[in-house]
């Protein structure tokens, strides 16, 4: 029997005299479709319901009609083959194009874009296409180097090896890997969570360029491994069911290329990089004396990110006089709570010469934050030119007056 069955092919419903596809529209050639039912070939000789007597005589004559038609959507089936082969764009345009298509279709998808749920399926379904599509997908390294994997625990170990296949058809080049999880959080934050999709990663862990994780707790000690990782330039952590990790993070302490990194829901003094490599950081849910300590080690962060802080946990002592970090351009603070008091400490702990954009996350609660902002700023002496504050509505009198107190100062958003 065809390996094509009534489930994979698209059917025709057939009468004596048309034949309608599934769109609802009917075939003209309902007289091919007649002779077809005529031809001796399939040695089915068709009978009027009147000629037939018995019930079994009739379940016999249903059992026959069944496999012609089942013949007839075989057949079908290579016709639809052989007419798609004819109109392949494989057959009239050449590989180098064809993969540029295949490329672009690939930077389009939905799961390219930052923060999607959505996996990446489109190199395995333009492989589903027809041969010709899937040899030239299956070669093209560059569909297979940037991806986003959903874990099912129930699945992991069939995953990984999905995994595997697809890290070898990415060849050499370096990897860009997104993993999250199709369950539940909560049913991986155990210590006995499967650990098959680490393994995978860890053969090619030469090649990280880019990594966004969500860490169960069986992972961490899986990714500690004393080599280098001398092309990881990106870093995205979080442990999961955004649930606080007390485990030591020292597994990319070897990673000397590092320059971006984003952590929430870890204790700062568990985590272990190279701190001066470092030109971007995002840290989420940092208590205040940790975001100060932060600031303070990565003598060369260009843009620093602060969010959902915390209050004060007296792990850092803060500095008694403001200190000057000369490289941030860019500086984000913000909090989900009323810790208006505890963001203008950090303010306060501050110099930043070198601020251009200035961006602060308050409750509507607070008081008017534009004179610990214009210290800042007066202590600095940098040359901003926004300033974003959101949560507190500012009245617009004192937006006009710190505008004109504050020349470089193009715009403040409100």
């Amino acid at each position: 029997m065809s390996p094509w069955t009534p489930a994979h092919t698209a059917h025709c419903l057939v009468y004596p005299s048309v034949v309608f596809c599934p769109s609802g529209q009917p075939i003209k050639s309902s007289k091919m479709v007649e002779k077809l039912l005529e031809d001796a070939s399939y040695q089915v000789q068709l009978k009027n319901p009147s000629e037939v007597q018995t019930p079994e005589q009739i379940d016999l004559e249903i059992v026959a009609l069944d496999n012609l038609m089942l013949r007839i959507q075989n057949r079908r089936a290579e016709f639809c083959r052989a007419r798609n082969q004819s109109a392949l764009i494989s057959s009239c345009l050449p590989a180098e194009l064809i993969a540029e298509i295949f490329l672009s279709a690939l930077a389009m998808s939905p799961s390219q874009v930052p923060s999607s749920s959505v996996a990446t399926t489109l190199p395995l379904v333009l492989g589903q296409v027809c041969s010709a599509w899937r040899n030239l997908a299956w070669g093209l390294s560059e569909l297979w180097d940037t991806f986003h994997c959903r874990i099912s625990k129930g699945r992991c170990p069939a995953q990984a090896r999905l995994l595997s296949e697809w890290l070898l058809r990415s060849h050499e080049r370096p990897l860009s890997i997104r993993l999250s999880f199709l369950d539940d959080e909560f049913h991986w934050n155990d210590l006995g969570a499967p650990i098959d999709i680490v393994n995978v990663l860890n053969r090619h862990r030469h090649r990280w360029l880019a990594l966004d994780l969500v860490l169960a707790p069986s992972w961490y000690e899986p990714l500690r491994m004393e080599t280098t990782l001398d092309t990881l330039i990106s870093l995205s952590l979080r442990p999961t069911a955004s649930a606080f990790s007390a485990q030591r993070m020292d597994m990319f302490l070897l990673a000397h290329q590092l320059r971006e990194i984003s952590l929430s829901h870890h204790y700062l003094r568990n985590v272990h990089l190279n701190w001066d490599s470092l030109i971007k950081i995002s840290f989420s849910t940092a208590s205040v004396d940790e975001a100060v300590e932060l600031v303070r080690r990565c003598n060369n962060l260009v843009t620093c990110i602060l969010d959902e802080l915390y209050p004060f946990e007296d792990e850092y002592a803060l500095p008694l006089t403001p200190f000057s970090h000369r490289r941030i351009e860019v500086f984000h603070i913000g909090c989900r709570v009323n810790l208006d008091t505890e963001i203008f400490i950090i303010l306060n702990c501050l110099a930043l010469p070198s601020l251009h954009n200035l961006s602060i996350m308050l409750p509507e609660q607070v008081g008017n934050p534009l004179q610990t902002i214009g210290e800042l700023i007066t202590r600095s002496e940098c040359p901003i030119q926004k300033l974003r504050i959101h949560g507190h509505t500012l009245l617009e009198q004192d937006m006009i007056d710190f505008l004109q107190s504050v020349k470089s100062l193009k715009s403040i958003e409100n």
